[in-house]
């Protein structure tokens, strides 16, 4: 199966994937003030977004954590033991990527606790 170019793909949006995009942008800029100015914003969020329904991410929420965490951990879902843990069988990528999330909440609660 041929791989989409990313222009290929920015013209395979629909109304409702540029809403969802910018949606997710604007809480990126909300969170990430200095981003407010970065040209390749849009774009890395749209090859996030393609990378995250590539991988079978169907839920609105997940595919948006997913594109803000390729924000801040570029490249993140190719790390080996992501990667094998998201390609897992036995569970959709949703329900392994929401328990993902879960245990990187989780880490995070508790090296917020000790510092």
């Amino acid at each position: 199966m041929p791989v989409n170019t990313d222009q290929q793909q920015a013209t395979h949006l629909t109304d409702d994937d540029r809403e969802f995009l910018h949606a997710v942008q604007d809480d990126v800029i909300r969170t990430h003030a200095h981003l407010r100015d970065d040209p390749a914003l849009q774009d890395r969020l749209a090859m996030a977004y393609w990378e995250a329904k590539r991988k079978g991410l169907t839920q609105e929420a997940l595919l948006a954590a997913f594109m803000l965490l390729e924000i801040d951990a570029p490249g993140f879902h190719r790390h080996p033991m992501i990667a094998g843990w998201l390609g897992e069988p036995g569970a959709s990528i949703d329900e392994r990527f929401a328990d993902l999330l879960d245990v990187l909440r989780s880490k995070l609660g508790h090296a917020s606790e000790e510092g």
